[in-house]
């Protein structure tokens, strides 16, 4: 079963952090790194066994950067409640942190 490492929350995530991490998984490089950190939002890496997707999260986690591990048949419904949870509620200042 594959798994996906998915944002904890949408904070933009240093290509320096990803490439580190990556350094981990044997079928992910430096460049996989680079081109992801361009467009990363939500989905960090995905299609991977839980062993290389632990790695991703572990060596994350130690640069202060929240993920979590996810099957990856999960992973659209993960990102629609973050995506839910970073918007701003009716009658919420947007401005507001909650």
């Amino acid at each position: 079963m594959p798994f996906a490492v998915v944002q904890a929350n949408l904070d933009p995530v240093p290509s320096e952090h990803l490439r580190a991490a990556f350094e981990h998984v044997a079928t992910l490089t430096r460049q996989d790194a680079d081109v992801l950190a361009k467009d990363a939002f939500g989905i960090l890496a995905e299609k991977l066994p839980f062993d290389d997707a632990a790695a991703i999260h572990r060596e994350l986690a130690a640069r202060g950067v929240d993920t979590e591990v996810v099957d990856h048949a999960f992973e659209e419904e993960t990102l629609w409640l973050l995506w839910q949870q970073s918007r701003p509620r009716r009658g919420q200042d947007p401005s507001e942190d909650t």
